[in-house]
């Protein structure tokens, strides 16, 4: 299997597909990109004022602690969804031009990706507004881009090739979101759920861990070194097999367009 590299001579192209994936969200936009930072803090008003009588006794820190769900949820749906068409909106490109296909995938979760970086700084900004004593764990921020980032990369890079012959996939994919988000602990802790099965199910869930890495490095913990090497693994796991049907699928990418 080839490795997820490019030559040099397609980082041009890479750096082009970003850029216009930026400008592509700004058209008609107010705000443009701005939207995609201030999503979170609009969930973040509507939960907390659902969720704070109940869970903000019990969790410390509860609005970052929820807003740092919200944001890691909001980068995975958000680069899923729209990598998912990546090949359908850029036809022309695809179909014509002979380059590895992937550029626009990872162009697109890259994109997003920018907007994620932004938005756990603005994390990190609250935090110390709101008087939480930042360590230096804090600096695992930087691995928590990288690691979530990389997942995304990897539900993208199928969800992409399954959209070009199930264009049903898109509606499916938006129930599992919803479900996802239920499974996911943004707006409870673990202890809410309990040691039942329902635990089991949200720790099966790779998006938990990752939020609970991104809470430990910002709010402290200590399970961070434990779930950083969890994400590692499962991330490592995903990106490989995601690669490996891939390159199954990339040979008939253009003549599905």
């Amino acid at each position: 299997m080839q490795p997820l590299v490019f030559d040099r001579s397609y980082r041009n192209l890479l750096r082009a597909i970003i850029i216009s994936q930026f400008k592509r969200r700004e058209q008609g936009s107010l705000l443009g990109v701005l939207w995609s930072i201030l999503n979170p803090f609009l969930m973040l008003i509507i939960i907390y004022v659902v969720f704070n009588n109940r869970m903000g006794s019990q969790v410390e820190n509860y609005a970052v602690y929820l807003l740092i769900g919200i944001v890691i949820y909001t980068h995975f749906a958000n680069s899923t969804t729209a990598a998912m068409q990546v090949f359908q909106g850029m036809g022309a490109l695809t179909a014509n031009a002979v380059f590895p296909k992937e550029i626009l995938v990872i162009a697109t979760v890259l994109s997003r990706s920018i907007e994620f970086a932004v938005s756990c700084l603005v994390c990190i900004g609250i935090a110390v507004l709101t008087g939480v004593q930042l360590t230096s764990a804090v600096f695992w921020i930087v691995a928590v881009i990288l690691l979530q980032t990389a997942f995304a990369l990897s539900v993208a890079l199928i969800l992409s090739c399954l959209y070009l012959y199930l264009r049903d996939i898109e509606h499916i994919y938006q129930v599992l979101l919803r479900l996802l988000f239920f499974l996911t602990p943004i707006f409870y802790d673990m202890d809410f759920i309990g040691d039942g099965l329902a635990r089991n199910i949200v720790m099966l869930n790779p998006l938990t861990h990752l939020t609970i890495f991104a809470r430990g490095a910002i709010l402290g913990g200590d399970s961070i070194v434990r779930e950083l090497v969890i994400t590692l693994l499962f991330t490592s796991v995903m990106l490989y097999l995601a690669l490996l049907v891939f390159r199954k699928f990339e040979p008939f990418i253009a003549e599905r367009v």
